[in-house]
C-alpha cells in the first residue's frame, strides 16, 4: 500500500511523473491519499487518469470528498486484480472539511481469480 499527500499548489505534472516512476518500479496494489487533484475535473486529472489506467489501477472513490468545494481530491486506486475483493465508502467527519474514506478488503477472496 502506498499512502500519498500532495501539497496544494505544488506541481501536478511533477507529482504524477514521480508517482508513475514509483508504480513502475514497485509492486503496489493500493494507492491512497489526499492528492489535491480534483478527479472530477478532467483538465487537471486527465494525465492521472491515463497513467493509472495504463498501469491497471481503478479509482474506487466516485463522489466528492472535499465538502466545501464538492471536489474529489482524496483518492483510492486499486490494482485491477484485487478490485473484486475491495469495497470503498465515504463517511462524514464532523470536525473536518474532508469526508473520510473507508476501504474494506475481503481477504478470503482469491485476488487472481
Amino acid at each position: 500500500m502506498l499512502i500519498l499527500y500532495r501539497k496544494n499548489g505544488s506541481s501536478i505534472p511533477q507529482y504524477i511523473n514521480h508517482l508513475e516512476y514509483i508504480l513502475s518500479t514497485h509492486q503496489i496494489d493500493i494507492i491512497m491519499g489526499d492528492f489535491n487533484i480534483n478527479y472530477l475535473d478532467n483538465s487537471n486529472a486527465k494525465h492521472l487518469h491515463q497513467i493509472l489506467k495504463q498501469l491497471q489501477y481503478t479509482q474506487t472513490v466516485e463522489n466528492p470528498t472535499f465538502v466545501t468545494t464538492g471536489s474529489l481530491i482524496d483518492h483510492i486506486f486499486i490494482r485491477n486484480q484485487i478490485l473484486p475483493a475491495s469495497n470503498t465508502s465515504i463517511l462524514s467527519v464532523y470536525y473536518s472539511d474532508h469526508d473520510a474514506i473507508k476501504i474494506s478488503l475481503d481477504l478470503n477472496k482469491t485476488f487472481l481469480d
